[in-house]
């Protein structure tokens, strides 16, 4: 009885890894690739490194984006700090990075758009397709994909909004 007691124990025990059945359900992730901003002043390329863990985000960005090396904290709000030490909070980290990077950079809705998930709110998938995401005056084109750990994850992503067109390619992603 003991040994049967304890072998329900050890199964109880057992780490299991917090395995999504669906990209929606992914709350613990980090990717890292290069970003490259064109239509703005500022136009350039670079690498990023974003960990996400639930609602909070970690952004790192290197390179010559306009924004040198710039580290992004989003929680309830924005905090940046640039490779010089400068700490910005808020409003005026959202107009600090704007200012960098050449145009305001939808962070919120991106942590959903790097999965291939539309962010909450009105969106509408292409009708030929579903590989073109329209939301909030975006329009998200995914172009290609990696499969991890049994989900397809996006790998190529077109963002274009006006004139400004980010395109992200994911070097690697990390399902934790």
């Amino acid at each position: 009885m003991m040994l049967l007691a304890s072998g329900c124990a050890t199964q109880k025990i057992i780490d299991h890894r917090n395995v999504a059945t669906d990209v929606s359900q992914l709350h613990t992730w980090s990717v890292q690739g290069r970003m490259g901003i064109t239509g703005v002043p500022q136009a350039g390329s670079g690498s990023f490194k974003w960990q996400q863990l639930d609602a909070n985000t970690q952004i790192h960005m290197h390179g010559p984006l306009g924004a040198g090396a710039v580290s992004v904290i989003l929680d309830r709000s924005l905090h940046i700090t640039t490779s010089n030490g400068a700490h910005f909070d808020g409003d005026d980290a959202i107009t600090e990075l704007a200012a960098r990077l050449g145009t305001p950079i939808p962070f919120q809705q991106l942590k959903y758009w790097l999965r291939g998930i539309p962010a909450p709110g009105n969106f509408q998938w292409e009708q030929t397709t579903n590989k073109v995401l329209q939301q909030d005056g975006w329009r998200i084109e995914y172009s290609e994909s990696m499969v991890v750990d049994s989900l397809s994850l996006p790998r190529k992503i077109t963002a274009t909004h006006d004139d400004v067109r980010i395109r992200i390619v994911v070097a690697e992603w990390s399902l934790q």
